[in-house]
């Protein structure tokens, strides 16, 4: 795994990287236990890895050959900037979150290995905002821990929306009496938890 900055991004072509980590688990290197926590007060504990120098976000979870499922790598950068990463030599897939400097979700999404092979058609996976901190866990991770619904239309119908708090019209969002609902193919996922800070190194 490598992650890069957009101003690493434009010295990727005269940049030659070359970081090579032994095969290993995350149980060989020293972790901290970083918490996850949701509006409701519940706690996700993760323990995770610091990558705070260059050398280690280059090296990252490369050519690890597993990571249990309460544990991951996180990267600490020194500014708040649009972040992207790439899974060059990594061979397990993985969930990345990126959250900002206090601590706040970002965005998030799975990423899948790229063989050696495959090195210049290795997709870029980006933040949708700028961030400072980036978890990479075990696929999945994010999903299992999630909120998850799938919304709902009239039978038959178009979907309606349900108007604010602010708005003076109350019966515009109710669904009329005996109006049968169905649910909708696409669900909604929502990780409602925010990264503790400051974190401990």
């Amino acid at each position: 795994m490598r992650t890069f900055t957009i101003r690493h991004l434009l010295l990727i072509g005269t940049l030659a990287l070359s970081g090579c980590a032994l095969s290993s688990t995350v149980t060989d290197h020293p972790t901290t236990p970083l918490h996850l926590i949701a509006p409701d007060g519940n706690v996700i504990t993760v323990n995770a890895e610091l990558a705070l120098t260059s050398a280690e976000m280059e090296r990252g979870l490369m050519n690890r050959p597993s990571l249990k499922a309460d544990e991951g790598m996180l990267f600490v950068f020194a500014q708040t900037t649009p972040l992207s990463f790439w899974m060059k030599n990594t061979l397990i897939p993985l969930d990345i979150l990126f959250f900002d400097d206090y601590g706040k979700i970002v965005s998030y999404t799975t990423m899948q290995p790229c063989p050696p092979e495959k090195t210049e058609t290795c997709p870029i996976y980006a933040s949708r905002g700028p961030a400072r901190y980036a978890l990479e866990v075990p696929a999945g991770w994010v999903r299992n821990r999630s909120v998850t619904t799938t919304p709902l239309r009239p039978q038959g119908g178009e979907r309606r929306s349900v108007p604010s708090e602010q708005s003076e019209t109350k019966d515009e969002g109710e669904i009329p009496e005996g109006v049968q609902m169905k649910l909708l193919e696409d669900e909604i996922t929502v990780f409602p938890y925010q990264l503790e800070l400051p974190i401990a190194q």
